[in-house]
């Protein structure tokens, strides 16, 4: 009986450290080049379906992404898609109920393909003078996941506060 527990005991000792080493050797799944290679963005809005077309609020969705790029201190913003290496479309969608999504699309400026979508709830869809600070909040975790695809890394996704 004392060899069966050992057995048992070797035998789990065993399936762990495999297990174990299995997660730690799997290779990281590689983001694509373009987030750290690329020296200039354009910016591009992509509309707001969340709000029936309220061009107020596109605007200041616009303007707060510009800012927020900027921030950044990455990529140098250009006036023309011609001129830069990612393109960069911010859209405002709905999602269920009264939740909105706020999405940073990323692509490719030579061939189109889409790099990337960053996507942040707006927690607060109501319109209210404290709008800003909901699309700020936004925005920062928006910006916090494009830093790390900019240094190579797959962002997490934020937590739902």
């Amino acid at each position: 009986m004392n060899r069966t527990k050992s057995y048992i005991a070797l035998a789990t000792l065993f399936i762990a450290s495999c297990l174990q080493a299995q997660s730690t050797s799997a290779p990281a799944a590689p983001v694509p080049s373009q987030f750290a290679t690329a020296h200039t963005a354009f910016l591009a809005s992509g509309g707001n379906a969340g709000f029936d077309a309220d061009t107020n609020y596109t605007a200041l969705v616009y303007a707060s992404t510009y800012q927020m790029l900027q921030n950044i201190h990455h990529y140098q913003l250009t006036s023309t898609p011609a001129e830069a290496d990612l393109s960069m479309e911010i859209s405002v969608l709905p999602n269920s109920g009264t939740a909105t999504i706020l999405r940073l699309a990323v692509y490719d400026t030579k061939t189109h393909a889409l790099l990337w979508n960053i996507d942040s709830m707006l927690y607060s869809v109501a319109r209210t003078k404290d709008e800003p600070a909901v699309i700020n909040a936004a925005e920062s975790r928006i910006s916090a996941q494009l830093q790390a695809l900019i240094i190579g890394t797959v962002p997490l996704a934020p937590v739902k506060k």
